[in-house]
């Protein structure tokens, strides 16, 4: 295979496949050994057909195992940094594997040149058992592989803080007194230790305590209604009504003027008869 390099590589370039033989029985039960898997559904027919399963199948991961293969197998002179994988059905003795993948990204991380590569698994039905993602860390170019004495490309110290194993996880309830045992063990010969060499043993640190929560607020106090004023009082409170102001002439116009009233006439007096009239009738009387 040639030789690939970060700055010649591009996405969607693909894998070259491989194909496996049949799986076996004795394949499964030493990958059983190998993973540490030791789970009766992989190992013992009459336990998988109890299960529903109708008889032993193989780990999830012996797929993952062979696509990461093909992917060694293709880039000779990179190195592997990362496997993730989702297993899509199962696979049984007697299927026949062929895994091949894509370039499916090429970026650069904590200074290393690297790839993701999207593989996948199909069993003989052309069936996807498996699909998963293989990081890789490549050269830049043939310049830099030169120049290294290392056969791999470098891998940064961040990238191996960041992906430094943590201790294994106890699967079973002896596992875990046996660590617990072996921790305090391990603390008693501390102690022994310094006790020999005349230091005073250090005190435990106090486990700190959790944070309380804070209480919880006081709702605030609901406010009084105001009592309500007597109606006397209310009443010399309660400022006299402005009569309403009357509108002001407009600039301009004239204030209309009042209308005269009419003058009262007089009564009219009686007519004042003449004196001869008076006279000649006071001698009629006579």
């Amino acid at each position: 295979m040639p030789k690939l390099y970060w700055d010649s590589i591009e996405k969607g370039e693909q894998v070259a496949p491989i194909s496996k033989p049949a799986v076996t029985r004795v394949q499964i039960a030493k990958f059983a050994g190998a993973s540490q898997d030791w789970s009766p559904l992989h190992l013992d027919d009459d336990f998988a057909k109890g299960a529903g399963y109708g008889g032993v199948f193989a780990h999830g991961a012996i797929a993952l195992s062979f696509a990461t293969e093909a992917v060694g197998r293709w880039l000779e002179n990179g190195r592997i940094l990362a496997v993730t994988g989702k297993f899509r059905k199962l696979v049984w003795p007697g299927d026949i594997l062929r895994m091949t993948g894509m370039v499916a990204d090429r970026y650069e991380q904590n200074g290393e040149a690297r790839i993701d590569v999207d593989v996948w698994a199909e069993n003989q039905n052309h069936d996807s058992v498996m699909q998963g993602t293989v990081t890789c860390v490549l050269w830049r170019n043939d310049k830099d592989e030169k120049k290294s004495k290392s056969p791999w490309p470098p891998v940064a110290p961040q990238t191996i803080k960041e992906r430094r194993t943590a201790k294994p996880i106890p699967k079973n309830e002896a596992d875990a007194a046996k660590v617990r045992e072996a921790a305090a063990a391990a603390e008693r010969a501390k102690l022994e230790a310094r006790a020999a060499a005349g230091k005073p043993a250090k005190k435990a640190a106090p486990a700190a305590a959790a944070p309380k929560a804070p209480p919880p607020a006081a709702p605030p106090p609901a406010a009084k209604p105001a009592p309500a004023p007597a109606k006397a009082a209310a009443a010399k409170t309660t400022p006299p009504k402005a009569a309403p102001a009357k509108p002001a002439p407009k600039a301009g116009k004239p204030a209309p003027k009042s209308a005269p009233k009419p003058a009262k006439k007089p009564a009219p007096k009686p007519a004042k008869k003449p004196a001869a009239k008076a006279k000649a009738a006071k001698a009629k009387k006579k």
